[in-house]
């Protein structure tokens, strides 16, 4: 595993469209409406994307309260993408688990709330009626609420995505029933002080229970015999591996012993130091998720 190798931030211009639009530029705004509700997402395509490949396509999403450009800068995932030739979506959240809370996403399936798994198909189908897109890659991550949502995904849509990989954020959320196995890698700080990796009493009402219990029902329903493997690939980190998984879909972890919450390898490291949040630089996770991702292709 090699350590990370620093990208230099890339900023983007964003342009709004309609997905009745004829085309959508490589660098923009969507909107899907999902029932009745608009829904935007930023796009991001390599410049050299040509029709006859057709590309994975890799969802990220932003934690509570965040936004598309602010999870774009955090992860730099476009600059992977960029050099690897694969889609981005970054979506952006509407839904309120609280009145005047933040924004985040319906990972628990409030009745009153916005279909976020609805608005992910709906997104796959207007981008892939513009793109040439690989439908057995494609993948999901997210930050934080984010990485619940990923978790989400992963329940609701084994039918379309192949692979997840949560940052800050892996849940086994009520009601998954996954259709198929569901390869998982995961990144998470052992000194999170937001979603603790260790399930506590303090710990927030979104956050139903720790990293590893997660893992487990996760590595249940994927067939894994309940033993594992770890290996401290850098002095801060230690990647466990579960055994036993059926059907290649493997469920992997990334912990790190003094990481806060936040997404390691981020770009703007610096700015969660000035917080007083490590943030975790031998490794990338956007590297090293894409990796993973590469890995794994669904039937």
């Amino acid at each position: 595993m090699s350590k990370l190798l620093l990208f230099g931030l890339v900023f983007f211009v964003s342009t709004a469209i309609e997905s009745s639009a004829q085309s959508i530029k490589s660098d923009s705004l969507i909107t899907v409406v999902v029932d009745g509700i608009e829904r935007e997402s930023h796009l991001f395509v390599p410049s050299n994307y040509a029709s006859e490949k057709a590309l994975p396509v890799v969802f990220s999403f932003h934690g509570s309260g965040s936004s598309p450009d602010r999870q774009r800068a955090v992860s730099d995932l476009e600059s992977v993408a960029a050099r690897e030739s694969f889609i981005v979506l970054t979506p952006k959240a509407v839904y309120l688990r609280e009145e005047n809370g933040p924004v985040s996403w319906n990972v628990y399936r409030d009745e009153s709330g916005v279909d976020d798994i609805k608005m992910v198909r709906a997104l796959i189908a207007t981008v892939g009626q513009r793109y040439a897109i690989d439908k057995t890659k494609i993948y999901s991550t997210g930050f934080s609420g984010g990485g619940r949502m990923s978790s989400r995904v992963g329940c609701d849509l084994a039918d379309v995505v192949a692979a997840i990989a949560p940052v800050a954020g892996i849940q086994f959320p009520n009601e998954c029933n996954p259709v198929a196995p569901m390869p998982i890698m995961t990144f998470h700080g052992q000194m999170d002080t937001v979603n603790h990796f260790v399930h506590s009493e303090d710990s927030p009402s979104h956050w139903h229970m720790g990293v590893e219990p997660a893992l487990e029902k996760w590595g249940s329903h994927n067939g894994c015999n309940g033993l594992t493997n770890e290996v401290e690939i850098t002095p801060e980190t230690t990647i466990v591996k579960y055994l036993g998984c059926s059907l290649n879909a493997s469920v992997e972890m990334l912990k790190m012993k003094t990481g806060d919450h936040t997404w390691p390898g981020s770009p703007l490291a610096e700015e969660y130091w000035s917080w007083g949040m490590n943030t975790v630089m031998e490794i990338s996770a956007s590297e090293i998720m894409w990796s993973f991702f590469k890995s794994h292709t669904r039937d």
